[in-house]
């Protein structure tokens, strides 16, 4: 009977902890934070890579995401005679145009370049457009260097030059194209300029006499201006493409510099992920797993070439090690040395010369010493 009520007693007691633990597991749920960020235009997204919504990671967004970059330069932002503004505004500020120089509108165009001939590689660049006056402008945004890169930007601007006369124009009709890269990665070691600009010029005078093409070329990681340090358009465009992610942690004080300019501010408002559609964010977000899987597939490749470049390096050496382990037992044996002194002082010039002496060089010496000796008994006359 007693054995009967304990069990009562007991199950009792674990049911009310049950409902206690439930009730304080259920204030805890409702007093977390949402999970859902809703937008300006009324949608709302889930914040977690688990909800079959498109996650929103940075409110915002990367500029030089691929599919970012063409979402803010390369299309029509506007109903009035296809402009984009952003786009104007860049070419203008990087390119030091201004004055009657000045781009008062560009019009896009499509950015395949494609030569005369079906068996030539067809070129697609990023954002490709022309102005009021016909000159042409392209910009390409890149993500990784590769052997490559320097030759497709001038095989880019040639095709495009040159490409005009397939059109029907003639060499004089040619108009200009100016190409815009960008990079996310350090194309010049030889100077610390984040802006460059390449174009014919002759080695005596420096004058430019061909005037036809010119490469400008923006280092995002060589700009290093704090935003309080930001004195003109160019610097802010720079510092928007490279710090786009960190402006929205700092306060209205802090971003002063930068959104005081309304381009650059509504700039910045086309990258705010709240302004986006689903569709847009999902693209914005298959982008950035393309990036990911090529800066892997870029390390890969990089440590398999260092690998390669390591292992080219040891057999080199090795065969130095040879060549000087076989000139010191020559002379060695020549001069009736033990072959203890023979190893030390080969050792003693393999250490001076090599970083990386190991045990394998006292193998190197063995196997030179058994054929310098097995030589030396052959090459004497017999008594």
């Amino acid at each position: 009977m007693i054995k009967k009520y304990l069990i009562v007693c007991v199950s009792i007691v674990w049911m009310i902890s049950q409902s206690c633990s439930t009730h304080r597991h259920k204030n805890y749920m409702d007093n977390q934070p949402s999970s859902t960020i809703t937008t300006r235009s009324g949608r709302s997204y889930r914040n977690s890579t688990s909800s079959n919504e498109p996650p929103i990671r940075h409110r915002y967004a990367r500029p030089t995401n691929d599919w970012c970059f063409k979402h803010i330069f390369g299309k029509v932002l506007s109903e009035d005679k296809n402009q984009n503004e952003f786009t104007r505004d860049l070419l203008n500020s990087l390119l030091r145009r201004s004055g009657d120089n000045e781009i008062k509108e560009v019009y896009f165009v499509d950015p395949n370049l494609q030569s005369e001939s079906e068996e030539d590689h067809l070129y697609i660049t990023d954002v490709h457009c022309v102005d009021y006056s016909g000159r042409k402008f392209i910009i390409e945004m890149q993500l990784c260097h590769h052997r490559g890169w320097k030759k497709r930007i001038q095989a880019y601007i040639g095709r495009d030059y040159s490409g005009q006369l397939f059109k029907g124009k003639k060499y004089y009709d040619l108009v200009p194209v100016y190409l815009l890269a960008i990079t996310e990665f350090n194309m010049f070691k030889d100077h610390q300029r984040f802006i460059s600009y390449h174009a014919y010029r002759d080695e005596e005078n420096n004058k430019n006499y061909f005037k036809g093409t010119e490469i400008i070329v923006l280092e995002l990681p060589k700009f290093n201006k704090a935003i309080s340090e930001i004195t003109d358009q160019k610097d802010r465009w720079a510092f928007l493409l490279k710090n786009a992610q960190s402006i929205s942690n700092m306060s209205e004080e802090e971003k002063a510099p930068l959104i005081s300019n309304p381009i650059i501010q509504r700039a910045c408002q086309q990258i705010d992920q709240l302004n986006w559609s689903e569709e847009d964010i999902r693209q914005y977000q298959h982008a950035e797993d393309n990036r990911q899987v090529a800066l892997a597939s870029l390390e890969k490749a990089h440590n398999k070439g260092r690998e390669e470049e390591r292992t080219k390096n040891i057999q080199k050496n090795n065969e130095r090690k040879r060549k000087i382990i076989k000139r010191e037992v020559e002379k060695g044996l020549n001069k009736n040395k033990h072959i203890d002194d023979i190893k030390k002082k080969a050792k003693s010039v393999i250490n001076s010369l090599f970083s990386d002496c190991s045990d394998i060089d006292d193998n190197m010496i063995d196997e030179e010493f058994d054929k310098q000796s097995k030589k030396l008994r052959t090459e004497q006359p017999e008594e």
